[in-house]
């Protein structure tokens, strides 16, 4: 992890829209030190409206449109949050999530853009609005692939209906007739309020669109004012109905209701009321950008050209904001270059009244738009290294006064008990979070057994990613997995936490979202809290001492008990270690083929517990087992092996690999404990056709909180294969025991 110099605020933008992408872009390049930069946004890809159009006429790819904001914010050293915002506390400055703990700010920027109208009765139930593009794209791949797939017969035509006559609508409606121009028994309406269509465009504009129209086959429906949606049909203020097999609507949108149930002054559709400074107009702390911004001293249309130029005077306000000095006004364009896709590869062109109309012009007017919405999605695919410089400090305008000897000479911190985090945060966390009557600090614990035996293992685990809320999580499940690989049952946990150095009020907060995942997990395996230790580091790291009791009469699980004939079966994909290092070093090797959901499957998968493995395999007796975590799968097998005087083969192609882990592999992406894992193959006879092979180097791939690796007789075997409840996979098998360990990799 990139080691900063401490933080004392915290920015946090909630949306990933075109403006807060482009600040994520320029913050990298010009940090503020002292400030952690926080993106909140419900998905890791944020797509570019204007190439959508493109997309569902065929011309794009999926990826071609979207902002993978998980690499762009690992990139810029900017802390992602993958979730929803449920409400606003502006008094505490505290954002409340869907999924995620709450998150405090000391300055917010929202761009969130707008939401569907769903006001129409049935409309929500029935139909399906353009935006958001996650949730539209993929019904319309499936109307798309319904209408192609479908049998043509004389009376039966699929219909479809889309609501809605400004641009929007009109480039759906056209690309929509593009995808499905060789498809035959298709009908395409366009349901519109008024008579016209794309009014406040000039005539040339919306001529020529009508000649599209026309052309693509698109029947147009136009004084139909929708007041109803039912199963299969619309509805005007006439009761007349339109019949729909599918619908779709790209009409008036209104914003998310949160944030004027906060109190933010917002207009009557609930977008925010801001001033020149693109800053609330009743809350200073907060700013505003995109569509969901009401700039009340130059009203303007919802447009994202709007949107990309409010981003640098959003950058230098928020950092103004921060650092109290006067902010910046933007002053809006009075017009701009409107570029509307027809479908095909054709477009039309407007600035005020002067138009690009003609048909002998379309197509190049494409290529324009084309070359302008490829040249901004450059911007957040090749992105340029990034070098810190190491003696970069805290800004001291940023530092409260009462904090000044606390953060100064922060790189001279003392050793010892010098170095603990004060007892005020550590009371003040765990008292919030389990309560004032459990917290009773004593010096050591008393641990009650109802037998002899009481197992304990010890797990340190440096932070992998920027989350400390999910890290508190991980870290937890990987120390948990070893009394699993066991076969024991959790009895009490103390945690050994590091925090970086950072304000008071920062310290805090990280120190709450780390243990509030830590209490989830050991609340959920029914594992007891007893104490710790906390202190100062340059890096967040957790560690976990878990003591155990073995299941009531039942074997341990051991590593040397693999006999010939066993079953080798494993319970996760490998690949975390290869992903982790790929986001850690993408700072500087931007070129890499690396994605969010990459990130995503490897965090999904160690948050997996092992307790179910666990006890499924207790259930059926299994004998052997391990996990899988740092010397990887061939260095955790052959201790197994050793340990059992056996022989193994495995086939290399049965491997369950992580989303995205042979690709990175192909590009010689390691972690850094692959060379030391990587020794153990001086004792294996392997051809050198599978070391070709571009899975090998994953069997040396450390692996935090891994799946469990266990041997399993035919009878073990057998029982699991008639359980549902657990993913596994069969790798290979034990081929002779009391003889000299050895593997054989097919």
């Amino acid at each position: 992890m990139l080691q900063l110099p401490p933080i004392v605020k915290h920015l946090v933008l909630v949306g990933g829209g075109h403006a807060h992408a482009l600040v994520i872009r320029m913050w990298a390049m010009n940090p503020l030190p002292g400030v952690r930069l926080i993106l909140i946004s419900p998905n890791w890809q944020t797509p570019y409206s204007g190439m959508l159009p493109g997309l569902l006429a065929g011309h794009y790819v999926n990826d071609d449109i979207h902002i993978d904001l998980r690499k762009v914010c690992t990139w810029a050293n900017v802390r992602f949050i993958e979730d929803y915002v449920v409400s606003l506390d502006r008094h505490k400055r505290t954002l409340c999530l869907a999924k995620h703990p709450n998150i405090n700010y000391d300055t917010l920027s929202i761009d969130i853009g707008s939401t569907p109208d769903l006001r129409i009765p049935g409309l929500k139930k029935f139909a399906q609005a353009v935006k958001p593009i996650d949730q539209f794209y993929p019904r319309y791949q499936a109307c798309i692939k319904r209408c192609r797939n479908a049998t043509p017969t004389p009376n039966k035509i699929f219909k479809i209906v889309v609501i809605g006559g400004g641009a929007g609508g009109i480039e759906v409606v056209l690309a929509m007739a593009k995808a499905l121009s060789d498809t035959r028994n298709v009908e395409i309406t366009l349901a519109i309020r008024g008579r016209e269509i794309l009014t406040g465009y000039p005539l040339k504009v919306s001529q020529q669109a009508m000649k599209a129209l026309y052309a693509m086959n698109v029947k147009l429906e136009a004084n139909f004012d929708v007041i109803r949606v039912e199963k299969n049909k619309i509805v005007n203020t006439s009761n007349q109905t339109i019949q729909a097999d599918e619908i779709f609507f790209c009409t008036q949108a209104i914003a998310a209701e949160w944030p004027s149930l906060s109190g933010l002054e917002c207009d009557p559709l609930g977008f925010i009321s801001v001033n020149k400074n693109l800053q609330s107009i009743n809350d200073k702390q907060i700013f505003a950008v995109g569509d969901i911004a009401n700039m009340l001293e130059s009203p303007r249309s919802k447009a994202g050209v709007y949107a990309v130029r409010q981003a640098p005077v959003l950058f230098e306000n928020l950092k103004y904001h921060l650092l109290n000095t006067p902010l910046k006004p933007y002053i809006p364009q009075d017009s701009f270059f409107s570029l509307l896709s027809l479908g095909k590869k054709k477009a039309l062109a407007a600035r005020n009244t002067i138009t690009l109309t003609h048909s002998a012009l379309q197509p190049f007017m494409w290529r324009v738009k084309n070359s302008i919405d490829q040249k901004f999605m450059a911007k957040f695919d090749k992105l340029p290294p990034i070098k810190m410089d190491p003696n970069i400090e805290t800004d001291s305008r940023l530092v409260k006064d009462i904090e000044k000897e606390h953060i100064k000479n922060h790189t001279i911190r003392c050793a010892g008990c010098g170095s603990k985090v004060g007892s005020s945060i550590l009371r003040n966390v765990i008292s919030n979070i389990m309560g004032e009557q459990q917290f009773k600090p004593e010096d050591a614990v008393i641990i009650n057994t109802p037998g002899d035996s009481l197992l304990q293992t010890v797990d340190q685990i440096t932070s992998p990613i920027d989350n400390p809320y999910l890290f508190g999580k991980l870290a937890t499940l990987h120390a948990l997995s070893d009394i699993f690989a066991m076969n024991a049952s959790p009895n009490s946990a103390q945690v050994l936490l590091n925090l970086p150095f950072a304000s008071t009020d920062i310290q805090t907060q990280e120190m709450t979202l780390v243990m509030q995942g830590v209490l989830e997990v050991l609340t959920t395996h029914n594992c007891n809290l007893s104490g710790g230790h906390t202190a100062e580091a340059k890096e967040l790291s957790l560690g976990l001492v878990v003591n155990a009791l073995p299941r009531i009469n039942k074997p341990l699980f051991q590593n040397d008990h693999l006999k010939a004939g066993d079953i080798l079966v494993m319970t996760k994909p490998i690949g975390t270690g290869v992903i982790l290092a790929a986001q850690m070093q993408n700072k500087e090797n931007s070129h890499w083929c690396y994605r969010g959901d990459w990130h995503n499957a490897a965090v999904d998968s160690m948050l997996i517990s092992n307790k179910q493995a666990s006890d499924i395999f207790s259930e059926i007796d299994v004998k052997a087992c391990t996990d899988i975590t740092g010397f990887g799968l061939i260095g955790h097998l052959c201790e197994m092996l050793e340990a059992s005087q056996s022989k193994a083969e495995i086939n290399l192609d049965k491997i369950p690999l992580l989303k995205g882990a042979k690709e990175l592999s192909r590009q010689n992406v390691r972690s850094s404990l692959y060379p030391q894992n990587f020794e153990i193959v001086k004792s294996l006879s392997i051809s050198s056709k599978i070391k070709e092979h571009p899975s090998f180097p994953l069997l040396f791939d450390p692996q935090t909180s891994g799946g469990l690796l266990a041997g399993l007789s035919s009878q073990a075997f057998n029982q699991l294969k008639q359980r549902t409840d657990i993913e596994y996979y069969v790798i290979g098998k034990v081929t002779a025991d009391n003889s000299a360990w050895d593997l054989n990799i097919l």
